[in-house]
């Protein structure tokens, strides 16, 4: 996760802030362990050793989240 904050003062002691949460910035895939053809536990057969077949909790891509904070 990246965060930005900027923080912005306010007249009579006020401040706001601004969040930026970025989520999965280098929209990089977790990929899932490999498992075997028959979908058991991979036992390092040269035919699937290594293969991967499907992406962790289906791959959530980048996902930005903005937030805004009145203090007082």
């Amino acid at each position: 996760m990246n965060e930005s904050c900027h923080r912005f003062k306010l007249p009579h002691g006020r401040e706001l802030q601004a969040h930026v949460d970025v989520f999965n910035v280098t929209n990089h895939a977790n990929f899932n362990n490999p498992v075997s053809a028959n979908g058991t536990a991979d036992r390092r057969d040269t035919a699937t050793f290594l293969i991967v077949r499907s992406i962790l909790n289906g791959g959530p891509t980048r996902t930005a989240q903005f937030n805004v904070k009145y203090s007082f």
